[in-house]
C-alpha cells in the first residue's frame, strides 16, 4: 500500500476528495445522500397517533426498519434495550452492531444503543 494512502485528510475537503477518489462519490451527492436518510428516519420516527416507536438498525448493512409501537415511552425503552443486548454477542464491536432505538412520538431520541449506554456508565 502507498504511504500516502495512510495519511489521514487535514481537513474536509481534502476527506472529500479522498473519499470521491476511492468510491466516486461527489460531495454534493455525498451530502444529499446524508440529508435524504435523515428524512426518511424522521419520517420513520414521528407518529401523530402518540405512539413511541422502536427501529433497529444495522450498522453494518447501514439499513433502518421499523419494528414495533408502543403506547408508553417506558415500554418502547424497555424493548430497545432488550432487543440490543440480545444482539451484542453477534458483533465484535458496536459500529457493525445491530442495534435498537426507542423514539418519542414527536421524533426525539430516548434511548436504547446499550452499547453506548454501558460505555457511558463506564467512564463516568
Amino acid at each position: 500500500m502507498k504511504e500516502d494512502r495512510l495519511k489521514i485528510p487535514d481537513s474536509i475537503p481534502e476527506l472529500l476528495e479522498v473519499l470521491e477518489a476511492e468510491d466516486g462519490i461527489t460531495p454534493a451527492e455525498r451530502v444529499k445522500a446524508v440529508f435524504t436518510n435523515r428524512d426518511c428516519i424522521q419520517r420513520m420516527v414521528v407518529n401523530d397517533q402518540g405512539k413511541f416507536r422502536v427501529l433497529e438498525v444495522d450498522r453494518f448493512s447501514n439499513e433502518d426498519r421499523l419494528v414495533e409501537e408502543f403506547n408508553t415511552s417506558e415500554e418502547a425503552l424497555d424493548f430497545a434495550r432488550k432487543k440490543t443486548t440480545e444482539k451484542k454477542p453477534y458483533a465484535n464491536n458496536s459500529s457493525v452492531a445491530k442495534v435498537y432505538y426507542a423514539y418519542h412520538s414527536d421524533g426525539r431520541y430516548l434511548g436504547g444503543d446499550t452499547w453506548e449506554e454501558d460505555s457511558e456508565e463506564k467512564s463516568t
